[in-house]
């Protein structure tokens, strides 16, 4: 099992105007989700720089290992996913983009495997993401059936019951009430997608789609509350277009931000403190 935190905060696709089933029906902007992402995507650039600093260059920073800094890796991941989902009706082409998110995850992880083998993102956030859309597309029909309110609180409650399933057991608040088979964590690679964690997998960025995909359906059923009771014009103001514009842009930042961080990282320790 791992010794070290991960640093393990998602990103979203972008949202914004859409068709909504013919060419007079617009969708408007919905300014404050875009919002509410770019200053999850902002926190998330931050974490990850001080992340690779403590375990790739070696800062000392004990700040780092408190729990005031895992809270804030947790809310960051949960307010990400709880977006995605919320934000996964906000457009066309759920499939497509699943998939298209499913291949950036397959880019990152290669690119990791070869460049920092020691640090590789397997099974990352975005595989999750992916998964998570796909899933919930291909069932679309079906979830709009459930009741919104009851099926939220079955997803809060299914995430908190199985968030340590990695480390083999079921239980609430860290306390342990079932142990799972071991035999379950010994699936290799698909023990680890699922979220049964074998004790010689490692990744720098593991987003099992157990528990998480709770989270992500929470964000679904939110969805649907606000769609039902009429809260979604809530969500077009205020505007801010620099933070909008970043908020738009998460895919992408999420893909690049690693790659320049630990450049300007490299270059710090190499050339300036040496």
């Amino acid at each position: 099992m791992q010794t070290q935190p991960q640093a393990d905060t998602p990103v979203l696709r972008t949202s914004g105007s859409e068709a909504t089933g013919n060419s007079t029906s617009i969708r408007p902007r919905y300014h404050l989700l875009d919002i509410i992402r770019a200053v999850a995507v902002i926190s998330m650039v931050i974490y990850h720089a001080v992340w690779d600093g403590v375990y790739i260059f070696g800062w000392d920073l004990p700040f780092f290992r408190t729990q005031a800094a895992f809270y804030w890796q947790q809310t960051t991941c949960i307010t990400f996913l709880l977006l995605s989902g919320f934000c996964l009706q906000l457009g066309r082409h759920k499939i497509k983009r699943a998939l298209t998110v499913l291949i950036c995850s397959g880019i990152i992880w290669i690119v990791t495997e070869i460049a920092m083998p020691a640090s590789a993102v397997r099974f990352g956030v975005l595989t999750l993401i992916g998964s998570a859309m796909l899933l919930m597309s291909l069932t679309e029909r079906y979830i709009k059936r459930l009741n919104p309110w009851v099926s939220l609180a079955v997803c809060l409650v299914c995430f908190a019951l199985t968030r340590y399933l990695k480390n083999g057991w079921l239980g609430f608040f860290r306390i342990p009430l079932v142990k799972m088979p071991s035999f379950l964590y010994s699936g290799g690679a698909l023990s680890a997608y699922l979220g049964f964690m074998p004790e010689s997998f490692y990744s720098s960025d593991y987003f099992p789609l157990i528990p998480w995909i709770f989270v992500f359906a929470a964000g679904c059923f939110l969805y649907l509350i606000f769609e039902r009771r009429s809260w979604l014009r809530y969500l077009e103001g205020p505007s801010c277009k620099a933070l909008e514009l970043v908020g738009r842009k998460a895919l992408w930042i999420y893909m690049a931000h690693q790659a320049l961080i630990y450049g300007v990282l490299y270059l710090i320790h190499e050339i300036i403190l040496k």
